[in-house]
């Protein structure tokens, strides 16, 4: 378990850095970018919640 937690970061950092390169136009990001931001965000953590939740049971 101790090798899940730095892959799961370094691919959510670039999980996140794309979708803000791909949703940030004239260095604003948009509305539907923020959502998509903040979606993902929360599918990391839920997905992260659920392994750590089923490697502890």
């Amino acid at each position: 378990m101790e090798w899940f937690f730095p892959i799961v970061f370094v691919v959510g950092s670039g999980v996140i850095y794309f979708v803000i390169r791909k949703e940030t136009h004239n260095n604003t990001l948009n509305k539907r970018g923020f959502i998509k931001l903040i979606v993902t965000f929360l599918l990391l953590f839920v997905f992260v919640f659920g392994v750590v939740l089923l490697a502890n049971t």
